[in-house]
């Protein structure tokens, strides 16, 4: 995944991450390919949090909300990115600080991507955490995304809820 994160200090963070340039690696464009589906979007359940995203076709993204409110940026514009990616991650005690978890993004695991009120299984793998994180398909082509902004969801196995 790329660096560079956007985060306004003073305002609680969310569960994800919105990714400035460089953009996600694994292609680009407006074909998903074959073994996509229409989609209404998905929730997350966090635990102390949960998080939804539904397409939302006259914004050409996916509206969020948080713990059941609109999550809105510091202009009160609900976010609606272009895309998401929910990657499923493992997650372990932080080293940092006992009491923060913190995700595990080296090895395989499953992943999603909404895009165009669509979604595609998708695979991620990383080797070391100094590596790329690459996203496949099941048939092995690289997954691909719209051009533009791009949530992505670390989400706990059996946290998801598909619509």
């Amino acid at each position: 995944v790329g660096r560079r994160r956007r985060r306004r200090f003073g305002r609680r963070a969310g569960h994800g991450v919105r990714l400035g340039p460089p953009r996600l690696r694994g292609g680009r464009g407006s074909d998903l390919g074959p073994s996509a589906e229409r989609a209404n979007g998905f929730d997350v359940d966090f635990g102390r949090t949960s998080a939804t995203f539904r397409w939302d076709g006259a914004r050409r993204g996916w509206v969020r909300t948080q713990d059941g409110s609109a999550h809105v940026d510091h202009q009160g514009v609900q976010y609606a990115p272009t895309n998401v990616v929910v990657m499923v991650n493992n997650y372990i005690t932080s080293s940092a600080d006992s009491i923060s978890p913190e995700a595990v993004t080296v090895g395989v695991g499953q992943a999603w991507f909404y895009t165009a009120g669509q979604r595609q299984e998708c695979f991620w793998s990383r080797d070391v955490n100094t590596d790329v994180i690459r996203f496949t398909t099941r048939e092995g082509p690289e997954c691909k995304l719209q051009p533009g902004n791009t949530w992505v969801v670390l989400a706990p196995p059996q946290t998801i809820t598909f619509r």
